[in-house]
């Protein structure tokens, strides 16, 4: 039984290690949804208005990047893709130096 169980979860652990591929670095099929027509009233009828009620700006200027070009640490120029649901590598803290005379 325990050796069905390791098994189990060394097998889920290694395919879901597989992906190398994040979800910003390509299209998701809600990318391509179109808008859907505009619900207008009946002649004689109007809709009431409500303060409350959910308004939905319309869009301005460009459209955000989801996923940043990042240089890639070292000298050689490359780069990858940093997700924005990804926070940024924390910079590297310096190695405490001993106090003199201690």
């Amino acid at each position: 039984m325990i050796k069905t169980a390791l098994a189990i979860t060394v097998l889920s652990l290694t395919v879901t290690a597989c992906s190398t591929t994040r979800h910003c670095e390509r299209a998701l099929p809600y990318q391509a949804a179109e808008m859907a027509t505009i619900v207008t009233s009946v002649d004689g009828i109007s809709p009431p208005s409500s303060p409350s009620a959910l308004r939905i700006p319309e869009l301005s200027g460009e459209p955000q990047a989801y996923a940043l070009e990042v240089a890639e640490p070292g000298d050689d120029g490359e780069t990858r893709v940093r997700c924005l649901d990804m926070p940024p590598a924390m910079p590297a803290v310096p190695a405490a130096q001993p106090a003199a005379g201690v």
